[in-house]
């Protein structure tokens, strides 16, 4: 993972600290199937918070994907 994208992180985080605090709240407790919803919704979070961070860095023209690709990538 580009160091640039490592603010992508903290999508699953801030995903999983309201999760449960959902689940207390509301189910007292944490269970299997709240486990498993948990996991799939925070794998979604850093999908879609790196595909955010890259439209953000495309749009401001910040390269960040040269080391490992070699062909350039452009967003227009």
């Amino acid at each position: 993972l580009p160091i640039k994208l490592w603010i992508a992180t903290l999508f699953p985080l801030l995903t999983f600290f309201l999760l449960y605090r959902l689940m207390k709240r509301r189910l007292q407790g944490y269970t299997g199937d709240c486990c498993g919803a948990a996991f799939l919704l925070c794998k979604l979070a850093f999908y879609i918070g790196s595909l955010v961070l890259v439209y953000i860095y495309a749009g401001f023209g910040i390269d960040f994907l040269t080391d490992f690709v070699s062909v350039p990538f452009y967003f227009h």
